[in-house]
């Protein structure tokens, strides 16, 4: 957001009185109507409306979401103490598995494969998504994470 608005978006969102909430916190809130609106991981929301047959809905901004990569790491066996590189790489090709995939979804989560036909629960099309997505240097994050962190905290409210 930061790339794209600049630290006045941080001034703005500190000027409405945004403030930062635990998910759960955030979804009590916006179907209490003490909050209109929240900024939350798609899936929290899709979990809710197929758990709990919430009315919430997810609202994809038309300026830009935002895919927050979740990646599989394998250590080396020269750089690990257990030296597991083998089944790593087994449990990593199953998550990126047609089956795997299944599981993501169930998840609410979006796949990784473009050849994945469905999307999470009550989700648009992830090919619309993917269509949408904000740029974001991931670099920059995080060696700015630091100056990043504390101009956000600087204008946003932790409650306390």
């Amino acid at each position: 957001m930061l790339d794209k608005y600049g630290e006045e978006y941080y001034k703005a969102l500190g000027d409405q009185g945004v403030a930062i909430e635990s998910g759960s916190v955030a979804l009590t809130k916006l179907e209490t109507g003490e909050c209109k609106e929240v900024m939350i991981l798609e899936e929290s929301v899709l979990k809710k409306r197929e758990e709990e047959g919430s009315m919430l809905e997810v609202i994809y901004p038309t300026d830009g979401v935002i895919s927050t990569p979740s990646p599989i790491m394998i250590i080396d066996d020269a750089h690990s103490a257990n030296g597991n590189a083998a089944a790593c790489e087994a449990v990593e090709e199953w998550f990126l598995s047609t089956e795997g995939q299944k599981y993501i979804v169930a998840g609410w989560m979006h796949s990784v494969r473009s050849d994945y036909p469905n999307a999470p629960y009550d989700a648009i099309p992830t090919s619309e998504i993917m269509s949408g997505v904000m740029p974001v240097d991931w670099v920059k994050c995080y060696t700015q994470r630091e100056e990043i962190r504390t101009l956000f905290q600087e204008n946003v409210t932790v409650p306390q």
